[in-house]
């Protein structure tokens, strides 16, 4: 699944993510969508949404459906066999 992570505050951020890799966040802004496994058990992170200082969601037009991979109705591809 990807999520984002909102910027509460009046300041940048850099946020550092389970791969060890860092995020820079402007005030007011969203990051790009990120795999929720950077950000899954990060305690940083946690406290800084409990502190309101970030706000992490699903990344905008993500359906949770899609996000895990599983194709919607309309995005399955019919299938017609011939008849011999």
């Amino acid at each position: 699944m990807s999520v984002s992570i909102e910027n509460l505050t009046d300041k940048p951020l850099w946020l550092r993510l389970n791969s060890g890799a860092s995020l820079h966040v402007l005030p007011g802004a969203s990051s790009p969508g990120v795999n929720d496994s950077e950000v899954a058990g990060n305690a940083k992170l946690k406290r800084l949404t409990e502190e309101n200082v970030i706000r992490v969601q699903l990344s905008e037009g993500e359906a949770p459906d899609a996000a895990r991979g599983h194709a919607t109705r309309s995005q399955r591809r019919r299938t017609h066999r011939r008849r011999s």
